[in-house]
């Protein structure tokens, strides 16, 4: 029975700093939401900028703009729910748009590269072609031209002179 006590005890004791430490976990600072929506905002201005050099390279961004809008769509959620003092849906919204943006970030790199790959691709095909092309070209214009010079010196070696009397 003196074992029940203490450990009751004990158990309630941490049972009450559980309860405590949620409160203090739970609650958001507004300094800490500000900085988080500048961060988001930073992630979001590299997502742009990740997805312009993607479009440049010749990537298809048409989804990568749809979702970062969405994510342009939450930030301006999050200020706005910010600046009314909810920093609780300020700092989720917040924290979905910079997974957004950061995600955005992603695809378009990997885009871009792609994009820069195929190119690179297709202009080593076309110049592997166009050489071929060009050998090949050459190739039968030298046969053609020997077979042309074979039966124009034929006929003239064949023909008599005629001469032309005054």
């Amino acid at each position: 029975m003196n074992l029940k006590k203490p450990t009751a005890m004990l158990l309630g004791f941490l049972l009450l700093l559980l309860a405590f430490s949620t409160f203090c976990v739970a609650e958001v600072q507004p300094d800490s939401v500000a900085d988080d929506l500048q961060a988001v905002s930073n992630a979001f201005e590299e997502a742009f900028g990740a997805v312009l050099a993607a479009e440049q390279a010749g990537a298809n961004v048409t989804v990568l703009l749809v979702r970062l809008n969405r994510a342009g769509d939450l930030l301006a959620s999050a200020e706005v729910a910010y600046r009314r003092g909810d920093a609780g849906a300020a700092a989720e919204r917040a924290d979905a748009a910079f997974q957004i943006a950061v995600e955005v970030r992603a695809d378009a790199v990997g885009a871009e590269e792609a994009a820069l790959g195929a190119y690179q691709n297709a202009l080593w095909f076309n110049s592997l072609f166009s050489v071929t092309g060009g050998v090949v070209f050459v190739v039968v214009l030298f046969f053609t031209w020997q077979r042309v010079k074979q039966r124009h010196f034929g006929k003239l070696c064949c023909e008599k002179p005629e001469v032309v009397g005054q």
